[in-house]
């Protein structure tokens, strides 16, 4: 009989495993990435599907990377799991589907740093703000955007977020062969 488990360190709605129980398994650790490998890997996903793109385009791939891990590593450290926000576990793959959604963008739709940067902050608020259930939180991202927009980028936040909502999708033309994101 074989038996597999995993675990994270406790914290976080995470409880103390004992050792008498774990004495019964052989532990395998794996400590996390390093910043500067996060960042070497995004830039490279990045950076090969944004080639197309015109030069101002390509040269917001490392800061939208290098804000996307900030914002993330922010977002771990300060909005953790209790009993009424259990679903508050963040990971990698949240950066991941981040730069998914933006590499569904297509390079003759949008050509402009300013629709690139809705489209990054319309995925963040889509992975991380969709998970959020107060305003508190909210108010919490859209603080941390703005910030970024307004430091890293050099973009108002009005400029940004100029309609009531930020909406990308596929889904305008039914049946359509290639879809525009």
């Amino acid at each position: 009989v074989a038996h597999v488990s995993a675990m994270g360190p406790p914290g976080g709605g995470r409880t103390f495993i004992t050792e008498r129980l774990k004495r019964h398994y052989s532990n395998l650790a794996a400590v996390e990435m390093d910043n500067s490998s996060i960042c070497h890997i995004f830039n490279t996903l990045a950076g090969h599907f944004f080639k197309p793109f015109s030069e101002d385009v390509q040269k917001l791939v490392g800061p939208c990377v290098q804000s996307a891990l900030e914002i993330f590593q922010e977002i771990e450290r300060e909005l953790l799991p209790t009993p009424a926000k259990t679903h508050y576990m963040f990971n990698l793959r949240d950066i991941w589907k981040v730069f998914l959604g933006m590499c569904s963008m297509n390079a003759k739709k949008c050509d402009s740093k300013v629709v690139v940067m809705r489209c990054w902050a319309h995925e963040k608020l889509r992975v991380f703000g969709d998970r959020l259930i107060n305003d508190e939180d909210r108010v919490y991202l859209r603080k941390m955007l703005d910030d970024k927009l307004e430091n890293t980028f050099g973009l108002q936040p009005s400029e940004i977020f100029d309609k009531e909502r930020l909406i990308f999708g596929d889904f305008m033309v039914q049946g359509a062969d290639t879809k525009f994101y």
